[in-house]
Formats: structure tokens, sequence, C-alpha cells
């Protein structure tokens, strides 16, 4: 990847963790100082950059650049670590933070418009609160429905085994507390509906099309009370969701692929997963160099910005942290937006497609759009 060096922005809204905009650079350090033998200490590592000056790496820092090292030496496929996404949520995206008591949350790209309006989530005592999902927690939800959804070739989904050993491997424990707020989100996100509207222009008046879905036909889940509760009492308890026929469908007949490594390395900052595998999903099907306006990357991505400057800032310093792991996306970033180039997705499609025991549906090596 070329790309300009990430201004050092502040956090904001829990979309940025502070991450420096060389981390490309500090791989490549890394790999040269340490002749790529892997960082086994958590604290913060030397490193020489330009000149032979010292650069110090977080913990943070360190875990970025061992995943990215990892990923460079290792095929997704031969590692086990190939994972799926839902076409949509490459396009559009959940909230990064609690919209709160709002009727309706939206978010666009382009002519597609994704409108959102809360669960309605009922107490034991009969009380009831409206929820988003909204956060990393959901989007990892997602990565292993469709995951789940390629593996089996079936919509009813069993919150068990499968699902305990894919969370553990982006780095959730099966704590009291992670499994509360697993399961809140589950209930936010399986009782939310959603409508996705696109709007073209039609002579001297437009054409509006949309389609009204759920990503959940029904679900039955046991729900912890107040306190933490054991990994022993969570077990005793059945916990299904089954995916709704569009949802279902969409996965299995365009699974977008992805790293399940790099899902793990982007924890904590769920633009970086947005912008990931939004990416790998374009460059399966970019044909040729396209410039992307900051407009439209603002729309997709930061709605709850005030000023587009401090949303391009952030964006940049996410992407930097993307293209650690993904450097074979060639973009670049420039006045006017960014810029992509033709590039490999992060994990091959022929390769994805005969784990998956192949696509029914595809009708060319290329995906759709």
């Amino acid at each position: 990847m070329s790309t300009t060096t990430a201004p050092a922005a502040g956090t904001s809204d829990g979309v940025d963790d502070g991450l420096p905009g060389g981390l490309v650079a500090l791989a490549k350090a890394h790999a040269q100082a340490t002749s790529h033998e892997p960082l086994t200490t958590p604290v913060p590592v030397p490193l020489s950059g330009e000149g032979g000056t010292p650069i110090r790496l977080s913990r943070r820092e360190s875990e970025l650049v061992e995943a990215a090292y990892e990923i460079e030496t290792s095929d997704a496929a031969a590692a086990g670590e190939i994972g799926y996404a839902a076409r949509i949520w490459t396009q559009l995206a959940l909230p990064y933070s609690d919209p709160g008591a709002v009727p309706r949350w939206e978010r666009r790209n382009g002519a597609i418009t994704l409108i959102m309006r809360p669960a309605t989530i009922l107490g034991p005592d009969g009380q009831s609160e409206d929820g988003y999902p909204f956060g990393v927690l959901p989007r990892y939800l997602l990565s292993w429905m469709a995951t789940e959804a390629v593996r089996t070739q079936n919509p009813c989904l069993d919150l068990g085994g499968s699902f305990n050993e894919f969370m553990g491997r982006l780095g959730l424990g099966h704590n009291g507390r992670d499994a509360g707020r697993l399961k809140n989100q589950i209930y936010r996100l399986v009782g939310a509906t959603m409508q996705i509207q696109e709007v073209h222009r039609e002579g001297d008046g437009h054409r509006v099309g949309g389609q009204n879905f759920s990503v959940a036909e029904s679900f039955d889940l046991w729900l912890p009370g107040r306190g933490d509760i054991s990994d022993d009492q969570g077990a005793l308890w059945s916990n299904t969701v089954t995916l709704s026929p569009q949802f279902y469908r969409s996965i299995v007949q365009t699974p977008v692929p992805v790293d399940l490594r790099a899902l793990r390395a982007l924890k904590g900052a769920p633009m970086r997963l947005d912008i990931y595998t939004w990416l790998t999903h374009r460059m399966s099907y970019l044909s040729r160099s396209t410039l992307v306006p900051w407009s439209a990357l603002e729309v997709q991505f930061g709605g709850q910005f005030a000023r587009r400057r401090k949303f391009k800032e952030t964006f940049v310093k996410n992407l930097a942290a993307v293209s650690a792991l993904y450097p074979a996306a060639n973009v670049h970033v420039e006045d006017a937006g960014l810029r992509l180039f033709p590039s490999a997705p992060h994990v091959s499609t022929r390769a994805a497609r005969a784990l998956a025991g192949g696509d029914p549906t595809a009708t060319g090596s290329r995906p759709k759009r």
C-alpha cells in the first residue's frame, strides 16, 4: 500500500485507539530488526526506524505487527483461518457507538441506504427497552453467522461449541462478562428490523427500490441475569438463531472470504473491521483505478463526525492498521479521496470456495458486486 502518513489524531467514539500511521513501516522494521523472529514480550520493543532512530511499540502495536508477519508468511487456508462475511455488510455498516433513544438509524453508501429500527428488549418482569446493535461485537457475530452458514449450508445456527470456539479465536473469553455482553448484542442484532432502499434519478423524477429484512427469522436465547454467569451455567441452556431466508441466501450465494487473523488483530475499533471487509471485497472485483471521494467515504464510514477533517484523520489512521495486515491492497490517500488500484483480495476466492465446498450459484471466477 502507498499512503500518506496518518495524522496523530486522538480517540473518537471508540473508533480509534491511537495507533500510529506508520504501522506498515513498523512491520518492515520489525522483520529487519528481528530476522523474522516473533515478538514474545508484551512490553514495548525497541526497533530501528529511519536513520537508526529507536522505535518502541506498545503491546497493542506489537500484536498488530506480529499478526501482519503471521499473515504474510502463512496462507489463510493452510492456517485454517478462513472466515466469511455477508456481502451486504461489506457495503453498509452497523453503528459504531450506541445511537441511544432514536426511532431509526441510517447509513448510506452511494445510492444505497440502510435504515435500521431498534430491537425491543423484553425483561422477565415485563419491562422493555429499545436497543441497537453497535460496536465490535455484532460485527464479530455477523462474521460467525456467515462463516457457520457457509460451513453448514444451514440457516439454523446453534450457539454452542462452534460459536464458543469462533469467539475464542477472535480473542473473546468465555467468562460471564463477555457472555453477557455477547448475548445482549445478539438480542439487539436479531431483534432489529432493517430496510435497504436504493434511489436513482430517472428523467425529471427518481425511482426508489427497497427490501425489508432482518438478520434472523426466529431465535431462542437464554439471557443471563444481572450477575456474571459461569461457562457451565450458560452451557446448560440451548441457544439457536435461524437466519431469515433473505439474509441466508445473501450469505451462501455471494460469501466474502476474510482472514480471521485480521479480524482478531483489528479488535477494539469497529471502523477498522469495516474498512478491512469493504476493502477486500472491493478489490475482488475492481478492474481499474477508482477514486472514492471523501464525501462518499464519510457517509459510509463516519456519520458521527462533526467535521470532515476529523473523519479523514481517523479514517487514515484506521486504514494504516488495515494496510499493515493487508499490504497487497494498493491504495493512495489523496486530497480528493482514496484512490483504489486493482489488487488481489486478502483471501483467495478460489481457495475459499473450495474450502466451502463450492458455490453452487457461482457463474464465473469474479464475485458479484
